[in-house]
């Protein structure tokens, strides 16, 4: 409601203003207000290093409290921002349209700063004009040469050059890109994007292929007579573990080391129209590896001495004596340089944790696990106040719980006698003193109360701060990152440590989209969710952050991708993603692996797996679907159909990885047919979506054929799904037994319509029902009534398609179950991130097989996109993507045990909320806000009786009943505007929400 919000404030505030300006409609003060807001260029507001060579695409939206309003049309105008002169105009263009709208512009310059404003003519008949924002050009690089520092230790190399200004600076504007990662500096500043403390850039693309560059706006630090431009260089994903298995060594110098490079270019205008241009080149740079960051590395931690921070405090600056650095060599990239801010991570400020809790012990005070009445003992806690100065022994050490899982890095005050080594190590979970009975590799690793490390694998994630000689010192690290909860401290002298905080690491955009019940276990569902996945958003979508593996698993990506795109502002971020599958598949026999960008298992890379390679098709259609956007689709759409080629041709990986983590799954051949049936409808779709008659006959004929094949083996005269016999497999790659009917088998056959008549499709329903209902463990012996067993496939689609099968009071019994597995079960058991697996840990048990086992995995949290779509009822309409018309049905908790469900979904065209309120499972109360410029359908669930007898209400109108999701409904159709419903002893009434008006 906050557009509500800021309606109701403007109109308390500034009635008088307005009222000179913008037609009276009401009395009482009440004043139509329209704006036109939140300009965009490429889904960025403010948008750095747009491409010249490419068409731009821009994007606004409309505020109003005027039931109805709209846009009828349309004029784009570019200025140059230092000239103010005209470069491009739209004209008027008919049209409704205001996201994604395409325009060839052909006389954009490079490095230069365009305004931008649009002008909207109303359906009420007024001319608005939005306030101007702007955008940045790209730059090119041709004449920049890639240097290389010298190194001869493992210190994170520092570079610079010097320039002295040639007069006063008009603008300035700096490009630059890293084999590695960099972090740049202007006479000891930091360079920083947007007002945000970005890190890690360049981000993470197949260096081999490719490499983004970054632009930033720097004019406010160039100034005085001279400037030096610093650099410092980090391992990043490029030369550390986390890259080993990418064979970046190829990429530049010598091909048996990943060796970091640097280049850039900054352009410096003038007031007296005179510029400067600095490049890297071997002539003007110099190198040192004499740096504070002893080490760096993604997996293993940083370590930093403040005695050589102390010593060189000033090194990019004017006064620092560079006699000893050394020159840099120049290399040549094999890969190309683009121009890329979609995807940067940064700092976010706003999630910062706060400890609430610490404790100290000591090894030699651990007692037996005779006296801690557990397998393995338990230490003896010694709680402090961790608000106030802690005073930590040598030998001592020091556990503190952050209180939330998350991926990021700590940041503390410490004070002790100089060379001392603090050393900071992180955990996502504390050891309960317990084994797996029914796991051998299960269970703790440790006493109750120490640090749980076994899952952790191979990365050290460990810190060291090297303590100077100044009585207090603030660190926190910048060439790595965690993820964890619980940091443990420990010194090799006394120190006093304070001022713990967590510093959270993400590349999410800002929030949109939220979700609250009555329920509080679903409530921490939803944070948990949205904590995984800022925690996994780091310049790519990764699986996990915290143990030696971080990759860009593609299975995770792209089931949790439509979910992804209601919490948070994250088009550009998964567009960015969308370019590094594209490059990956164009250099690897047209195949999207099921790691992108390669990492980890270099194998993995190159498997063609269902459901995992398949994110190269079904996130470009995420992406229109929220968008309505076609630019993906028709930039990639030859690249996709070479892939679908190269399946119909090859065919995917029978052994990898199908229902991955299903306790009762459906054989991974199954899922290969399903997965790509389901891919060649998505693939006719985008077809008819641009037009292209040819492609779309060809898989409509495709999905025929395999659909005829599929039933032919697949499901039986009655409509049983044989996802086990008639594969012949036994079982999965996690010991889980492969069975007929199971419930991912039965929800995709009836996603895809994969049944010759209603019969068969009714058996499939009751088999699924019976399943999942499990009465007295009838269908899955030793598993509770009303539990789920899909795994990766079938998360995402399980409440879904229950609803859309009538059969929302199973999704219910579904959502709301805590025993294993379920998703309420990790809720239980004190989760503050989705887990990896159904059962990752549990207090009867202790922790699952460490091999595979992460507390923060977002894949699970699939689930949200059905408390967007259904619960609350905020569902796209195919016919009109991008939220342009709305599909509003709010599905009540029918058992009663949810009284309450608010959603909302900042989409392009602007806020849409619905929220609803129910007695005894039936609704109650239904609020909804629709935003100017689009229209809904609204579904609810009441009898034709009460809809026919509402009283008229303006923007509402009652088109009769239809059948939604299984159920006998009543349809509306809704104006833009802001309504509440209210239902009374059967009968409804219908009002405008305060500060709306009618035309």
């Amino acid at each position: 409601m906050k557009y509500r919000n800021r309606i109701i404030a403007v109109l308390m505030g500034t009635t008088m203003a307005l009222s000179s300006v913008l037609p009276v409609m009401a009395s009482d003060n009440n004043v139509a207000v329209t704006t036109v807001e939140n300009l965009e260029v490429g889904y960025q507001s403010e948008a750095m290093g747009v491409e010249t060579e490419q068409n731009v695409r821009f994007s606004w939206n409309m505020q109003s409290n005027l039931i109805g309003q709209s846009q009828v049309a349309y004029q784009i105008d570019v200025t140059d921002a230092e000239t103010g002169e005209n470069v491009f105009s739209t004209g008027k263009v008919e049209s409704d349209k205001s996201t994604g709208i395409e325009c060839s512009i052909e006389g954009l310059k490079k490095e230069k700063r365009y305004n931008w404003i649009v002008t909207v003519d109303t359906k009420d008949g007024q001319t608005i004009t939005s306030e101007p924002a702007s955008f940045v050009t790209d730059t090119d690089m041709s004449s920049a040469s890639w240097i290389m520092p010298v190194q001869e230790s493992g210190n994170a190399p520092l570079l610079r050059t010097e320039k002295k200004l040639s007069g006063k600076v008009k603008s300035a504007y700096l490009y630059m890109s890293a084999l590695g990662t960099y972090t740049a500096y202007i006479n000891g500043t930091e360079v920083t994007a947007k007002g945000k403390d970005d890190i890690f850039a360049p981000g993470w693309t197949d260096y081999k292929y490719y490499t983004n560059y970054q632009t930033y706006d720097v004019t406010d630090l160039v100034t005085g007579e001279d400037m030096v431009l610093g650099v410092q260089l980090g391992n990043g994903w490029y030369a550390g573990e986390i890259g080993d298995d990418g064979g970046y060594g190829v990429c530049i110098g010598d091909e048996d080391s990943t060796e970091l490079a640097l280049i850039g270019r900054m352009v410096i205008n003038y007031e007296d129209g005179s510029q400067d241009v600095v490049e890297t080149n071997d002539r003007d740079w110099i190198s040192s590896d004499y740096s504070a960051v002893v080490e760096n590395d993604f997996f293993n931690g940083e370590t930093y001495d403040a005695n050589i921070a102390k010593e060189i405090s000033d090194w990019n600056t004017t006064e620092y004596d560079t006699s000893d650095w050394s020159g840099v060599t120049v290399g040549t990239y094999t890969g190309e340089l683009r121009s890329g801010t979609k995807a940067m991570a940064y700092v976010a400020d706003q999630y910062e944790l706060t400890p609430v809790s610490a404790f100290t012990y000591n090894d030699a005070e651990t007692i037996s696990k005779k006296q801690a009445e557990n397998d393995y003992g338990a230490v003896t806690k010694h709680e402090v106040d961790v608000t106030g100065d802690i005073s930590l022994k040598a030998g001592d050490k020091l556990i503190v719980d952050m209180g939330q899982n998350a991926a990021g890095a700590v940041k503390f005050t410490v004070s002790g006698e100089k060379d001392t080594v603090v050393k900071m190590t992180h955990a996502e979970m504390l050891n309960d003193g317990k084994a797996n009975p029914d796991i051998d590799e299960g269970g703790s690793d440790g006493p109750e109360g120490s640090l749980y490390m076994k899952a952790i694998t191979n990365a050290e994630v460990t810190d060291r701060y090297i303590l100077s000689d100044d009585e207090e010192q603030t660190f926190s690290p910048t060439l790595t990152y965690h993820g964890y909860r619980y940091v443990q401290f420990e010194a090799n002298a006394d120190v006093t440590i304070k001022n713990i905080s967590g510093k959270v690491f993400t590349g999410v955009g800002e929030k949109t989209g939220t979700l609250e019940t009555s329920n509080s276990d679903i409530n921490q569902l939803v944070n948990n969710t949205d904590w995984s996945q800022m925690s996994n958003y780091v310049s790519i979508p990764t699986d996990c952050p915290q143990r030696g593996e971080r990759a860009g698993w593609t299975g995770d990506a792209q089931l949790f991708a439509a979910t992804g795109v209601y919490n948070y502002d994250v088009y550009s971020f998964l567009e960015n993603y969308n370019d590094v599958m594209q490059e990956h598949a164009a250099e690897n026999e047209n195949t999207y692996g099921s790691i992108m960008p390669s990492a980890f298992v270099g194998f993995f890379a190159q498997l063609a797996a269902s459901g995992w390679s398949d994110a190269g098709i079904i996130i470009p259609w995420v992406l229109y679907q929220q968008t309505g956007d076609t630019t993906l689709i028709q930039k990639y759409y030859e690249q996709m159909n070479a892939y679908m080629d190269k399946i119909a041709t090859d065919g995917y990986d029978e052994s990898m990885f199908g229902d991955w983590l299903g306790m009762a799954p459906a054989s991974t051949p199954y899922l290969n047919a399903v997965y790509q049936i389901y891919t060649t409808q998505i693939m006719k779709k985008m077809a008819d979506v641009i037009g292209n008659t040819e492609m779309s006959e060809k898989y409509q004929s495709s999905y025929d054929a395999l659909k005829a094949a599929f039933l032919e083996k697949y499901v039986d005269a009655e409509g049983n799904v044989l996802s086990q016999s008639a594969d012949g497999v036994d079982e999965s790659n996690h010991g889980y037994k492969f069975v007929d009917n199971a419930q991912t088998a039965l929800l995709w056959a009836l996603k895809c319509e994969l049944y010759e008549n209603d019969d068969q499709r009714n058996t499939m329903i009751e088999n699924l029902i019976t399943n999942i209902k499990n009465e007295g463990g009838s269908v899955r012996e030793g598993m509770d009534e009303n539990t789920l067993s899909v795994g990766f496939l079938g998360v995402n689609v399980i409440l879904p398609v229950l609803t859309e099968i009538g059969a929302a009071d199973v999704a219910y019994d579904l959502l709301l179950q805590d025993a294993m597995p379920s998703w309420l079960y990790s809720v239980k058991n004190g989760s503050t991130t989705i887990w990896e697996r159904w059962n990752s840990y549990s207090t009867e048990n202790s922790f699952g097989d460490p091999s595979m086992n992460s507390f923060n995995h977002y894949s699970y949290g699939a689930c949200l996109e059905w408390m967007y779509k259904y619960m609350c009822g905020i569902e796209i309409d195919e016919a009109a993507p991008g939220f342009k018309h709305i599909i509003l049905q709010p599905t009540v908790d029918a058992s009663g045990r949810i009284e309450y469900a608010n959603g909302s979904y900042d989409s392009l065209y602007g806020e849409i909320v619905s929220d609803w309120t129910s007695k005894d499972g039936v609704l109650d109360t239904y609020h909804v806000e629709i935003p100017a410029n689009t229209t809904a359908t609204l579904y609810l669930p009441v009898d034709e009786a009460a809809a026919s007898a509402m009283p008229e209400t303006a923007g509402i109108a009652f088109t009769g009943m239809n059948t939604n999701n299984g159920e006998t409904v009543a349809e509306f159709t809704l104006e833009s505007g802001c309504y509440d419903f209210q239902m009374t002893d059967g009968a409804i009434t219908s009002s405008l929400a305060e500060g709306y008006l009618a035309q």
